[in-house]
């Protein structure tokens, strides 16, 4: 697992050299099928637990702007970026989020 990042291919790592600058082709290179499929079904589980939420579009749209960028760049390794997505994943998913006072 993390074959596919700068420090494996530095610390000479990965044989097979880096992967391109899509994070669906590193998730892809690093878990397998498997993997991609599990992170892909997460990501449609959220949009599925949004679809009752008050003010669900503002959260389909963050998760609609992390999905597009993943596909040219590698926006999940960036050390902040990784940890807000999740966070915001379960700000998304919490009963009480996204509830108006």
């Amino acid at each position: 697992m993390g074959a596919t990042t700068s420090a494996a291919d530095l610390a000479q790592a990965n044989l097979g050299g880096q992967v391109v600058d899509a994070n669906y082709m590193r998730i892809l290179s690093d878990l397998g099928l498997p993997g991609l499929s599990l992170f892909l079904f997460i990501n449609g589980a959220v949009l599925w637990s949004l679809r009752k939420k008050p003010n669900r579009f503002a959260f389909m749209a963050a998760l609609a702007i992390y999905g597009i960028v993943a596909l040219g760049t590698n926006v999940f390794d960036h050390y902040y970026m990784g940890h807000f997505y999740w966070l915001l994943v379960g700000i998304m998913t919490s009963r009480r989020a996204a509830v108006t006072t």
